[in-house]
């Protein structure tokens, strides 16, 4: 969900102390993550951290109704979630505070975030019930196709993960054949996944796909002949269990590169003269499998900061 972007002052958990709170890996949960529960008081504020971390859809829910919840970035200020009351307390328009409450949060890096409880009202001698809860699930990748061109005068490969360029091909450049989809893999960075980076070669109307490796490092040394067109999409690490080997073979007659997924499609090449095997360029995506193990940085980490000298609500996890 787009919505624009609300910051406070990140000072209001200046001095508090962590106090930290053991909990299992993550992992796609039956039952919810954390859940805190207890008695509030009006007239005070209730503070706690949780490291957010990357890759992992957070969703959170409560009956606070009394209550005003706002998750917000440590560092920067920015609210990443809240409650109806708890938007609509900073100016949210009630129709996207509705949206954005029922709205997972995810971060591409561990965000270090504190969830802010206001009870609602000036008495502090009325006392609401509270409780909320948070569930994680793998965050579901906006995988990419990256779709495959070949020149059929030169023999040489184009590969796109962007459908603006691949509409543009189909429409304007007859000469490229289009093969379909080659793998699957990212337009946008996420942790611990790696450029693929696309260079053109002027003298004879080819590309070449390469990571940040020895091979991109001698181009960027010499690259007469090559013009840089940026970074084409990015793969995960080789190994992660949601993907798979991308194979380079060379077309001996030509130089071009043919990138494959298909060890069928590998070995009809192979079997033919001109082709030469120059192994795993890369990885490709797949999409998880889902109920997986979600891969984490770190412990799944909560911890109770602390509250305004009132007792905090009872912490179960």
């Amino acid at each position: 969900m787009d919505h624009v972007p609300f910051v406070l002052d990140p000072s209001f958990v200046a001095g508090l102390h962590p106090y930290p709170v053991s909990l299992p890996d993550i992992v796609a949960p039956v039952e919810p993550l954390l859940s805190l529960s207890g008695e509030l008081l009006s007239g005070s504020r209730y503070v706690y951290g949780f490291d957010l971390h990357g890759e992992v859809a957070y969703r959170f829910s409560t009956n606070a109704g009394a209550a005003s919840l706002l998750l917000v970035d440590v560092l920067s200020g920015e609210v990443l979630w809240g409650n109806a009351a708890g938007l609509i307390g900073i100016g949210v328009d009630p129709t996207v505070a509705a949206s954005w409450a029922a709205t997972p949060v995810s971060a591409l890096t561990t965000t270090h975030a504190a969830l802010v409880v206001t009870p609602l009202g000036g008495d502090q001698s009325v006392s609401i019930g509270f409780d909320f809860q948070i569930d994680a699930q793998p965050d579901p990748l906006s995988l990419e196709e990256v779709f495959r061109f070949r020149n059929i005068e030169s023999g040489a490969y184009l590969y796109t993960a962007s459908e603006g360029e691949r509409d543009y091909v189909l429409s304007a450049l007859p000469f490229l054949s289009f093969e379909g989809v080659a793998f699957m893999a990212e337009d946008v960075p996420r942790p611990g996944w790696t450029p693929v980076h696309r260079y053109a070669r002027t003298d004879r109307s080819d590309w070449v796909m390469v990571t940040d490796g020895v091979e991109k490092q001698q181009i960027d040394a010499n690259p007469t002949g090559f013009v840089y067109e940026g970074v084409a999409f990015y793969v995960p690490p080789s190994g992660d269990a949601n993907s798979t080997p991308v194979y380079r073979l060379e077309q001996l007659d030509t130089g071009s590169d043919f990138l494959t997924t298909d060890p069928v499609e590998r070995l009809y090449r192979l079997l033919q003269a001109n082709w030469s095997d120059e192994g795993v360029a890369f990885s490709a995506a797949i999409a998880p499998t889902p109920g997986t193990e979600v891969a984490t940085t770190g412990e799944a980490a909560v911890s109770l900061l602390g509250t305004s000298g009132l007792p905090a609500p009872d912490l179960i996890a």
